[in-house]
């Protein structure tokens, strides 16, 4: 990999962290960086590489649409997305109706 695709890699911030979850927002900018979406395996392997996922946490994310989504994870490697439906986690954080 040379020096300029190594500068393409996403960038995010921390938003929180508790309670298992971990939230990350993709910072762009997006003429210069890979979204979280398309560095996603990079992303998990920083997190995780750099102690702030561990293991049987949930990694959540705003897109660079601000979008929430779920990035799942099995065996410290990336699975798939899932969309986060808001409507559907009440206040305490579980779903509706737990």
């Amino acid at each position: 990999m040379n020096q300029s695709q190594h500068n393409r890699h996403a960038t995010w911030s921390i938003v929180a962290s508790e309670h298992k979850n971990l939230i990350i927002k993709d910072e762009g900018p997006w003429d210069t960086k890979l979204t979280i979406t398309n560095d996603v395996e990079y992303v998990v392997d920083q997190l995780i590489s750099g102690g702030y996922l561990g293991p049987g946490m949930r990694l959540f994310y705003f897109d660079s649409e601000d979008h929430l989504d779920e990035i799942l994870i099995e065996n410290g490697e990336f699975k798939d997305f899932r969309r986060v439906n808001l409507g559907s986690v009440s206040k305490k954080g579980g779903q509706d109706g737990e």
